[in-house]
């Protein structure tokens, strides 16, 4: 058998074998393919229930702060296509710095490999899988995502905030300590997420708040911009999207013997997502201590840098607000906060050296008002005395912005309501004088 070469000549017989050929081939190639797409086809047992364990499960949990809970089969299947959108679009998980600067402990964030995974398991179908293939569960002690803690204290009445009204309201909780103490970490637990948006806890070594509480007829004394009592001192808090991180050994933050604590919450008229909160109930909130035992090398302040006098124009897309400080005595930063509210468009935080080299600590290109955090550093950093630390944030006041409160947009100046602003940068730092 052999073509001619004359044009449009052929022998039937070698057309007959190539079509053959041809359809054997093609066959084998959709058999084979079918295969390897069957083989590769991800399973929530085998390989999405490990990347919502290691990235996910623990804020999207029965109890916990994400409004679903993707612990078990049933519940992840029923988003499947919310995890597929949220995470190609690196919404999720909600880890806000860019990667422009440094590594911080924690971070969450999704390989492309991992993306590829949950996408391709929301296009199948969301299959199961075999149940044998399971990782292990996550086990979490109750309400409390580091265990147990050592101490736990509660405030001592309910107390009902006034329904759509933000306030500020601080809470002395006497903590029984003799001695000093030393925390490696604390959590916060709102005791009631509907109406709590943040709280910020203080040490109280004068007294004050129990003073001022019992000059109050209601549980608590208003307040803001701090608990307005002598010699306080930050020792952490809770706020949108802020999980509890364990210090390193070689320091913590101190409690002073004898020394009360102050809880001031902000409780939000407005939900975390600017719309009108819940009816109003009681709530009484608790904080989880942990200690580290003997006195560290090193104990942590954490330093606010304020720009409390600025007002945000209506209309006007990208004002900018900064604020520094300068550094007294060598220093060593463990990580930075940076805090807006619903105008925030976008922050970075700075170290100004000496020499006239910047430290760029942290840069969140696309502010998220409901993810918020305590961003603590892989490897701190030393400053020399004199180092300027500054913050600078910009703010989009206009209608192109969908978390804008005001419809139409209008002025808006620093306050303690959600729909008010703040320009806030905390450093959490030790000096090198240790003071």
């Amino acid at each position: 058998m052999s073509f001619t070469n004359s044009p449009g000549c052929y022998d039937p017989g070698v057309l007959t074998l190539l079509l053959i050929l041809v359809s054997w081939i093609s066959t084998e190639a959709t058999v084979s393919a079918g295969a390897q797409e069957q083989v590769h086809t991800p399973t929530f047992s085998r390989e999405v229930s490990r990347i919502l364990e290691q990235n996910c499960v623990s804020c999207h949990r029965p109890g916990d702060i994400a409004p679903f809970a993707l612990d078990t089969y049933e519940r992840a299947r029923e988003h499947a296509t919310a995890i597929k959108m949220a995470t190609r679009s690196r919404q999720m998980p909600p880890w806000m710095p860019s990667e422009c600067c440094g590594t911080f402990k924690g971070a969450r964030r999704l390989s492309s490999a991992d993306i590829a995974v949950l996408s391709a398991w929301a296009d199948a179908g969301a299959p199961e899988g075999d149940a044998r293939d399971l990782p292990p569960p996550l086990k979490f002690d109750g309400r409390w995502t580091l265990g147990t803690p050592d101490r736990v204290l509660t405030m001592a009445e309910p107390f009902t905030p006034v329904s759509a009204v933000d306030m500020y309201r601080c809470f002395p909780i006497r903590t029984g300590l003799t001695s000093p103490a030393y925390l490696s970490t604390l959590d916060v637990q709102p005791g009631n997420r509907a109406l709590v948006h943040h709280v910020a806890v203080y040490t109280d070594p004068s007294g004050g708040a129990e003073r001022l509480d019992a000059a109050d007829p209601q549980p608590g004394y208003p307040c803001f911009g701090g608990p307005g009592v002598a010699n306080a001192s930050m020792i952490g808090g809770w706020g949108p999207g802020i999980r509890p991180m364990t210090l390193p050994r070689e320091v913590g933050v101190e409690i002073p013997a004898n020394a009360g604590l102050v809880m001031q919450v902000h409780y939000a008229g407005r939900s975390h997502h600017g719309a009108p909160s819940a009816a109003a109930t009681a709530d009484q909130s608790s904080v989880g201590l942990y200690f580290v035992g003997d006195r560290p090398a090193q104990l942590i302040r954490y330093v606010s840098i304020v720009n409390a006098e600025f007002a945000v124009p209506a209309n006007e897309p990208n004002y900018e607000v900064a604020a520094s400080m300068r550094t007294p005595v060598a220093a060593r930063i463990w990580g930075v906060a940076p805090h807006m509210h619903l105008l925030g468009k976008r922050i970075r935080m700075d170290a100004h050296l000496p020499d006239g080299s910047i430290r760029r600590l942290i840069e969140i290109e696309r502010w998220n008002f409901n993810w918020q955090g305590f961003y603590m550093f892989d490897q701190p950093l030393d400053i020399p005395a004199g180092t300027e630390l500054s913050v600078a944030a910009v703010y989009d006041n206009s209608p192109a912005n969908p978390h804008n409160p005001n419809t139409p947009p209008k002025l808006v100046s620093v306050g303690e309501a959600t729909t008010d602003e703040m320009c806030v940068g905390v450093v959490i730092i030790t000096w090198a004088d240790g003071r």
